[in-house]
């Protein structure tokens, strides 16, 4: 489940995810999961955005995992293609 608003160039947003681990499952370990991420994405101009995120990951009868992260991205900005000629 995810949630946000956008609020001029800033976009704060929430993200809720469950991991419910089948009991023998031979490709994911053995633990369940729930996992709460708080982010914040900002678009200085309409070509670059910058976001930063916080997560804490709750495994089921085990630890509690704090984590962060962030990221730079672009968008491709179109022009005339190149063309050469023979």
């Amino acid at each position: 489940m995810q949630g946000s608003c956008g609020l001029g160039r800033l976009r704060p947003y929430y993200r809720f995810d469950r991991v419910d681990v089948a009991e023998g499952d031979p490709l994911l370990p053995p633990k369940d999961l729930s996992k709460h991420t708080l982010g914040l994405r900002f678009d200085p101009v309409f070509w670059l955005g910058l976001k930063g995120e916080y997560a804490l990951s709750r495994f089921h009868g085990g630890e509690d995992v704090s984590s962060g992260q962030s990221a730079v991205s672009s968008r491709r900005l179109r022009g005339p293609s190149p063309r050469t000629t023979a």
